[in-house]
């Protein structure tokens, strides 16, 4: 494994990439976590103010529970807010979710549970940084917790991605123009008080926080630090579970005992094997079966696939730990999709309990022991990869508690 002085330029900012919140890992006996964002069609958790997402979840007991959520706000940069409540929010503090069905004629019985929000019950007056929290009965214990950020429309951000400045072209760069409305938003007043955030692939793990303008003009603020630099990654890999009982390009075989079981091929390094140009989710991922019946009941009827990952290694890697991660687990290092080595065959594995559909994947070495992304490895890093960048501009009003996102930009590298 080479060294690469970036590693340190992307890591040692403390102001770039720290943040206070951790997102909770949901019980064995959750599955099949979405958050949708009904107006892009994906996992995007951003919204304009007035907009609403849906969270969708399964219980695996498939009895009926009563599940409670709230939403709590945070900073720029994912702090605790000392705001006032009803400073930023609308109705109840908290709400239990009403919409729930059975599973039918699938393997695996669960109960299905349904929200859009916010809404007449949780409404939202301040755009920001929220996390809606769902819980059995107490809030401080809960189940599920996910990230969405709600913007208004008091700037407009122009975003550029270029080919990172290093010599081996493994890296991109992401710069913004911010153009506001100065009679709305007097941003050189405080400007000490303006943040940018820059997120790939929705992970709000790997983005940049407090970032600073480089220029300051009237109505116009200029993001572009060479320090805004991302890892290119490479296109994600795919699994494919829209039938149970047939094969997808990327399946070994398929055993069939209470549930599916479906084995994925052995999957292969790639770090030094050379871009390929496959289109991708960006990680993402879709809750889909081909069965035109159980696609129109797609959350009851859609089974649970018991997906089996297995990545060549002929022997034990003493130096790192590896993890199966993309959207559909928030790109966490949890011991539920940890790798472990299976000495007989030479290679890791994992199993995962997943729900019928499409999903993005990779996989992530850490330094053994830690949380600590090793970027260079397995997928390797390719400048023409194709990232979902989004960009994002915080304010915090000249004597105020909260900060506000007042504007958003979206682009492709590739565009």
């Amino acid at each position: 494994m080479k060294n690469h002085p970036l590693i340190l330029l992307l890591f040692i900012g403390n102001l770039l990439f720290s943040q206070t919140f951790e997102p909770v890992v949901p019980p064995d006996n959750i599955g099949g976590v979405v958050l949708f964002n009904p107006n892009t069609n994906d996992n995007t958790p951003i919204i304009e103010l007035g907009e609403q997402l849906i969270l969708k979840f399964d219980d695996l007991d498939g009895i009926y529970k009563r599940y409670n959520y709230t939403i709590e706000r945070y900073t720029h940069d994912w702090q605790p807010t000392n705001a006032f409540r009803n400073d930023y929010m609308i109705g109840f503090k908290q709400d239990f979710i009403s919409d729930y069905k059975q599973s039918f004629n699938t393997s695996s019985n669960y109960t299905h549970y349904n929200l859009i929000f916010p809404n007449n019950k949780i409404g939202i007056k301040l755009s920001g940084n929220y996390v809606i929290k769902v819980f059995q009965t107490n809030p401080r214990k809960p189940i599920i917790t996910k990230r969405f950020a709600v913007y208004e429309s008091g700037a407009g951000l122009q975003t550029l991605v270029s080919q990172g400045r290093t010599q081996t072209n493994e890296t991109q760069t992401v710069s913004f123009d911010a153009i506001y409305n100065s009679q709305r938003f007097d941003l050189t007043r405080n400007i000490q008080d303006v943040w940018g955030t820059i997120i790939k692939n929705n992970n709000w793990n790997d983005a940049l926080y407090n970032l600073a303008p480089d220029f300051v003009n009237d109505q116009k603020l200029t993001f572009n630090s060479i320090d805004y630099t991302f890892w290119a990654g490479n296109e994600y890999r795919w699994l494919d579970t829209k039938k149970r009982d047939a094969k997808a390009l990327t399946t070994d075989h398929i055993d069939h005992d209470s549930i599916y079981h479906h084995y994925l091929m052995i999957d292969q390094p790639r770090a030094f094997s050379g871009y390929i140009n496959e289109p991708d989710y960006e990680g993402g991922y879709y809750i889909r079966t081909v069965d035109q019946l159980a696609e129109d009941n797609i959350d009851t009827q859609a089974d649970y696939i018991d997906v089996h990952f297995a990545f060549e290694s002929f022997n034990p890697k003493n130096d790192v730990d590896i993890y199966v991660t993309g959207a559909f687990n928030d790109w966490q290092l949890s011991e539920q999709n940890k790798m472990v080595f299976d000495k007989e065959n030479r290679y890791y594995k994992l199993n995962m309990l997943l729900k019928q559909g499409t999903y993005n994947y990779q996989y992530t070495f850490t330094k053994k022991g830690t949380h600590e992304i090793i970027f260079e490895e397995p997928e390797g890093n390719y400048w023409q990869t194709t990232n979902f960048y989004s960009t994002l501009l915080y304010y915090r009003p000249w004597g105020q508690r909260y900060d506000l996102l007042i504007g958003m930009g979206r682009v492709l590298s590739r565009e």
